[in-house]
């Protein structure tokens, strides 16, 4: 009998303890909000679902739903209020639901990392999740998130590229580019730094997002431009242009910008998690004369992979066929701003399939080359979306529209007044086709102190 009786109450205990596992987070005492985010990366979206509606169910709302009433009206501890409302939901709980929210609508982990943050001793937990809204991740330390914004060719998916590693070693391809830092050697706390590029543009500068974590919030600061980090400072090199005279440049006969060219340098340290601006020092390094609008009136633009018009006939609000570099793929957008002058100094390039005429700083993207022009030093000086231009050469591989090549079989320079027309914005992406040739839009630089191209690096080979 005593056998009998020891048996009974062991399957009892067993199967209390087999249900124990299933109950929420909320229905025991657990104040450790390290333990709770960590079940909460190991949940699967119903699990997640019945620990974000038991918060409810504390506070006695009726549920609607069939399955979560039959589960929670299997639970002693749940009792229907009738004067519920979500004003009496306290604050942390509500901050608990966002942050449960948050996992629901992730369906990958990007990135995670145990790191003492706050310099408490502690290890917080950091998640980078993926979000169901395209372009947008969720990092996540402890209970708190912030959204990030990812600027990706194409949507959040695996081929996202994500590395951890020394900042020195970061490669210019990968998407985005995570890495724990220290800018304050007066105490022990961590900082958290994500590296991405502008996804228009091929070469572009980068952008900075430095997250501090403080009294349990997140504290972030951007700052664009290819950035040194030394020790407990972060120094920012880029080139300011002044305008000192200008005219308009939609549709006119001649149009000069004469401009005075900056070397910029700003020093930041971490101020209360934020940047601090510290030292800043403006060198005049020479003036130049900007002239935009690059191909001459008969080039043709493709509007389809079988349409096209002259460049000459275009207008903004067109759609014309552009190229996403990165995912490879064609596809259309609108044209927000066009610019035309008058040129003498062109260049025209044969293909066996064509001729183009245009001016010799405009970019051409070039089979293994990337961006490239007869003259790489004027296409950086003027256009504000490269930051790195190599030169043509003749035998180089240019990108047609239907993803074939088309050797460069020569090339001569043309002294002859002409007028020329250009693609300066468009409302999405950074290249056009002319003549079948996959080239670059020109964003001219604005010339104004108030208007910077930020850059460290700005190579020429």
């Amino acid at each position: 009998m005593k056998k009998i009786i020891y048996i009974t109450l062991l399957a009892s205990i067993l199967f209390s303890c087999k249900n124990q596992s299933k109950i929420s987070s909320h229905e025991i005492d657990n104040s450790n909000s390290q333990d709770i985010s960590n079940d909460f990366s190991k949940m699967d979206k119903s699990e997640l679902r019945i620990e974000r509606n038991s918060i409810y169910a504390k506070y006695g709302i009726e549920f609607k739903s069939e399955d979560l009433k039959n589960y929670f009206n299997s639970k002693p501890w749940y009792k229907v209020n009738p004067d519920y409302s979500d004003s009496l939901i306290s604050i942390d709980d509500k901050n608990t639901i966002n942050l449960i929210k948050c996992w629901e609508k992730s369906n990958k982990i990007l990135w995670d990392k145990k790191i003492d943050l706050d310099g408490d001793n502690k290890m917080e937990l950091c998640y980078l999740l993926k979000s169901s809204n395209i372009g947008e991740a969720i990092l996540i330390i402890n209970e708190s998130f912030f959204e990030i914004e990812i600027h990706l060719y194409n949507d959040i998916d695996d081929q996202l590229i994500v590395k951890s590693d020394d900042i020195n070693s970061r490669n210019s391809y990968e998407d985005l580019y995570i890495e724990i830092i220290d800018l304050n050697n007066s105490n022990s706390n961590k900082e958290i730094l994500f590296i991405q590029m502008e996804n228009d543009y091929e070469d572009a500068p980068s952008e900075n997002l430095f997250i501090s974590y403080i009294d349990s919030t997140i504290i972030n600061s951007k700052l664009d431009g290819n950035l040194t980090i030394k020790k407990d400072s972060i120094i920012h090199i880029f080139y300011d242009y002044q305008e000192i005279e200008s005219d308009t440049i939609l549709y006119e006969e001649k149009v000069n910008y004469y401009y005075k060219m900056y070397e910029c340098m700003e020093i930041y340290n971490l101020k209360n998690g934020l940047l601090n601006l510290i030292h800043n020092k403006r060198t005049f390094v020479g003036t130049g004369l900007d002239i935009p609008a690059c191909f001459t009136s008969n080039s043709k633009i493709l509007v389809t992979n079988k349409e096209f018009k002259l460049i000459k006939d275009l207008k903004i609000g067109d759609n014309i066929l552009t190229y996403d570099l990165k995912s490879k793929n064609n596809y259309i957008s609108t044209i927000a701003k066009l610019s035309s002058v008058k040129h003498s100094k062109l260049v025209e390039l044969y293909f066996k399939h064509d001729t183009i005429t245009s001016t010799t700083d405009h970019p051409y993207y070039v089979y293994d080359k990337g961006w490239c022009s007869f003259k790489p030093n004027s296409t950086l000086m003027n256009y504000s979306n490269y930051n790195k231009v190599n030169k043509i050469s003749n035998g180089d591989y240019f990108i047609l529209n239907n993803g074939d090549k088309s050797q460069l079989i020569g090339y001569s320079y043309i002294n002859q007044e002409m007028k020329t027309y250009t693609i300066t914005k468009l409302e999405k992406g950074n290249t056009f086709y002319v003549n079948g040739i996959l080239v670059g839009v020109e964003e001219i630089n604005k010339h104004t102190t108030n208007n910077v191209y930020s850059t460290l690096k700005r190579t020429i080979h």
